[in-house]
């Protein structure tokens, strides 16, 4: 155990430590962490606490000798901050707590959130010491400025005792209430792949999301609105796709879109790169033009945020943002829900997702939750090499049909999001199948402050 890399120290009983699940913390090898010193023994962990836990956030589980408020007790009567872990608090559990002095009680959620913080800004740190030797100057001051400002938040948050009940993802869940007041969409379910920067995944995600939904018998259609760079069509192995220019200029078109058998009618990004500043106030429209046609319309955007991201976040059912693996994913992700909360732009619709996950990941579901305040976050597994070679030769059917794992967790959101649906082909009229997971809530349109 390296010492000057530990930032918190975790007492538990060694059953706890075999099956981490006890603790809320699936598939985490607790003592391969470097940044979290675990101890079983509650003599040990009493002197350890005191020879190396200043500035250290100790968190008490329990231990192999001792209940975990009695060693809670012991170590703040040695001077140290202790926060207490007890999934299941009783009234009288947390009035012995205060009577020891120790005013820091994590439920199951508190504590979830303060792990996965101090865990992020363990990793963002490590990652700015493995690009020091290969980073200029200029740019090796910024990343430090900013892994610090990072550092701070998450040791304060992490610290910081949330109450039973508060829960993260409270933050921005009053911000439906600045939308702009106006009248329902009719029609089919819209969901928005949103993500910060690019390289998260969104246009993959995108793609065998429409396909999964498709599946299913919802007729659905996927439109491109990375009005730049969008390569939706290409992903679907589409040579010639209807542009969404084209149905900005000639609405009455979308009469021609349909399915084509097990694959989504698509829209695709325009033709001219210099016609994506002219669209970007009118992709809402040609959405909702859409969603009167179809059962679901999925709608790939683009990594900058704009107009168009902002007027889908009013007209979507959900809002699907997509992260990836890198640090700075996160960091941008806190960037873009800030700028939702200036724009009064309501984001209790979002599911963040976590892309191309797997047990040795760099991030889980729990890191993000932890690191955005969320109540929940999801994983989608790497889908590996096959999901490469398979979309990039448009061959979306072909990753469905390799039951691969990426595919297989999109189908399930699309089970979640058409629960009512049985596979074959649908006879509902547009926009009666929304429930699940993914459950519709008419959302009001926000105006767009960029």
């Amino acid at each position: 155990m390296t010492v000057n890399k530990v930032r918190a120290v975790l007492c538990a009983s060694s059953e706890e430590v075999r099956h981490p699940e006890l603790l809320g913390l699936p598939d985490e090898n607790l003592a391969e962490q470097g940044w979290l010193a675990v101890m079983t023994d509650a003599t040990f962990a009493r002197s350890w606490i005191q020879s190396h836990g200043k500035g250290l956030i100790v968190w008490v589980a329990g231990s192999d000798d001792v209940c975990a408020l009695n060693l809670a007790a012991a170590v703040r009567a040695d001077g140290m901050a202790v926060q207490l872990v007890a999934f299941h608090g009783s009234g009288s559990l947390l009035s012995r707590a205060r009577a020891a002095g120790i005013s820091d009680v994590l439920d199951e959620t508190a504590f979830l959130q303060a792990y996965g913080t101090c865990k992020q800004a363990a990793l963002l740190q490590d990652s700015l010491a493995r690009t020091k030797e290969s980073t200029g100057p200029i740019d090796l001051m910024l990343r430090e400025r900013a892994a610090k400002v990072d550092e701070r938040e998450g040791e304060a948050a992490a610290r910081r005792p949330v109450a039973v009940g508060e829960g993260p993802g409270s933050g921005f869940g009053a911000l439906s209430a600045t939308a702009a007041e106006q009248g329902d969409r009719p029609g089919g379910t819209v969901v928005a792949v949103v993500g910060a920067g690019g390289g998260t995944g969104k246009s993959t995600v995108a793609v065998l999301l429409a396909v999964a939904i498709q599946q299913r018998g919802v007729r659905t259609v996927v439109v491109d609105a990375d009005l730049q760079c969008g390569d939706v069509r290409y992903l679907m192995g589409t040579d010639r796709a209807i542009g969404i220019e084209e149905l900005a200029d000639q609405p009455e078109r979308a009469a021609s879109l349909s399915p084509k058998g097990r694959l989504p009618a698509v829209v695709s990004s325009p033709e001219r790169l210099e016609a994506s500043e002219e669209l970007a106030g009118r992709v809402a429209d040609v959405v909702r033009a859409l969603a009167g046609r179809f059962d679901a319309v999925v709608v790939n955007t683009g990594p900058a945020w704009g107009d168009v991201q902002m007027d889908l976040i009013g007209l979507s059912d959900q809002v699907l943002f997509v992260l990836d693996q890198r640090p700075t994913s996160i960091r941008l992700c806190r960037h873009v829900l800030e700028l939702c909360a200036r724009c009064g732009a309501a984001t209790k619709q979002f599911v963040f997702a976590v892309n191309r996950w797997s047990k040795q990941a760099l991030f889980s579901g729990i890191d993000v939750s932890a690191a955005l305040g969320t109540a929940h976050a999801i994983e989608f597994p790497d889908g590996g090499k096959a999901v490469r070679e398979y979309l990039g030769s448009g061959q979306p059917l072909d990753v469905a049909d390799a039951h691969n794992p990426l595919y297989l967790s999109l189908a399930k959101l699309a089970l979640e999001l058409f629960p009512e649906s049985d596979g074959g082909v649908s006879g509902k009229a547009p926009g009666a199948t929304r429930r699940g997971l993914f459950r519709s809530r008419r959302r009001k349109e926000a105006a767009a402050c960029l």
